[in-house]
């Protein structure tokens, strides 16, 4: 009998463990977010370069709160296309953030247009990301309660929330790479998002930050509003109705992305003037088009033109973009945006932990958007941080979107950028 009562007793021991083993490996696996391969594509255009796709869910797991990681390098003998090969140099790797609206990849298919493909031709391992506004639905505003969908959730976005969707990327890009540290750039909002996550996470993740016309660290105002007016400013925000921002002039975008050559225009029975002048989106009055309106294409490029004022968004009637390239940047947007970032931007926020302690090579390409005539060459501005390797360049009349995809932004942002990495890699 004893001996039977030893094997009882040993035997619910070994279940203990077995289950206390499962539950801490759980625990640990849940720390670790679970990628799903997408898939590869490789580019025509150039040989050997290789895009591929990952996927993972975020929490709170609701249906529109994922994340995509891709990955742009040159591999020519990977034959069969294997996707967590290490990267060719460990020290060349970038993770590069995406503005508002924007997405990690794009139908830009030559390197003179496209960042991205430029350092992966000379060896970097390039890396971006979609943000979880890529999985919400494409229907206007007052569609989707109609056709069942809840976006309230979004009211969670919150720059917090994205810095650590940012964190499992670039976890996964450390994970693939290899690499111990590697470089971060930000494109317009992701150029705040960049200084949020670096005031968290440099010293662990960063040897070197790249502002791309990006937006300044938080808070902008010194001192930063107290918590209490932040919640307060929150809480109104989720009061109300409208939840997510639409980039302007979305539908039409999409429809030259298609049909670029038509003469119909989204939401207008005619290209007439006299119907244009008095649409939402177009200035018309205010600054009359320099050039003939005849095509959707003509409508977005004035359109972009003019929407922050004269050649802030792109200097297109300046020659500082191309239409098609234009039209392939804008056609890619999202439609939404969370809101809740809006209230945290315009609320100073307090995201910078450790700003005043980065001490990183930095360099940032200022066009007239976040360098107006010039002024981020303020001592200063527009960076926060102990660093004192800090590379400043004004490019005088680009645009926004001149500086990432603009007819002379291989000359003075690709070209320079790649100098500026290989002399700190």
């Amino acid at each position: 009998m004893k001996r039977r009562s030893y094997i009882i007793v040993a035997f619910l021991v070994m279940i203990t463990m077995f289950i206390s083993s499962h539950a801490q490996a759980k625990k640990k696996s849940s720390n670790r977010d679970t990628w799903t391969y997408k898939g590869v594509s490789i580019a025509e255009k150039y040989p050997g370069l290789q895009h591929y796709i990952w996927e993972t869910e975020r929490p709170p797991y609701g249906p529109f709160d994922k994340i995509a990681l891709h990955r742009l390098v040159y591999s020519p003998h990977n034959w069969k296309a294997i996707p967590n090969r290490p990267s060719p140099n460990k020290k060349k790797v970038i993770f590069i953030i995406p503005g508002t609206w924007s997405r990690g990849s794009s139908s830009i298919d030559d390197e003179r247009y496209s960042l991205n493909i430029f350092l992966a031709n000379r060896g970097y391992d390039v890396y971006s990301m979609d943000f979880r506004t890529s999985y919400l639905p494409n229907l206007e505003y007052d569609q989707l309660e109609q056709y069942g969908y809840d976006v309230s959730s979004t009211t969670d976005w919150t720059y917090g929330v994205f810095r650590e969707d940012i964190k499992s990327c670039v976890n996964m890009v450390k994970r693939i790479s290899q690499a111990k540290k590697i470089f971060l750039a930000g494109r317009s909002r992701g150029g705040t998002q960049m200084w949020i996550y670096a005031s968290k996470y440099w010293k662990k993740d960063l040897k070197g930050l790249i502002g791309l016309d990006g937006g300044p660290p938080f808070p902008s105002s010194t001192p930063p509003r107290s918590k209490e007016d932040y919640d307060e400013a929150i809480a109104a925000f989720k009061a109300g109705d409208m939840y997510l921002s639409q980039v302007s002039g979305y539908e039409q975008s999409k429809y030259a992305g298609v049909v670029p050559y038509s003469a119909n225009a989204v939401g207008f029975e005619s290209m007439d003037d006299a119907v244009l002048a008095t649409a939402t989106n177009y200035p018309w009055a205010t600054y009359p088009p320099p050039l003939p309106v005849e095509t959707v294409s003509d409508l977005v490029a004035y359109g972009a033109h003019f929407a922050w004022g004269n050649g802030i968004v792109t200097n297109y009637y300046g020659g500082f973009i191309d239409l098609d390239i234009l039209i392939k940047v804008e056609s890619n947007f999202t439609r939404y945006w969370p809101g809740v970032q809006n209230v945290e931007q315009s609320n100073d926020l307090d995201y910078a932990e450790n700003d005043a302690e980065i001490n990183i090579p930095i360099i940032y390409f200022g066009g007239e958007l976040g360098c107006s005539g010039g002024i981020c060459l303020t001592p200063g501005l527009p960076l926060r941080a102990a660093s004192t390797d800090v590379t400043i360049l004004y490019l005088e009349g680009f645009g926004h979107l001149d500086v990432y995809v603009g007819t002379y932004s291989f000359e003075e942002v690709s070209e320079p950028l790649l100098e500026w990495l290989n002399q700190r890699k």
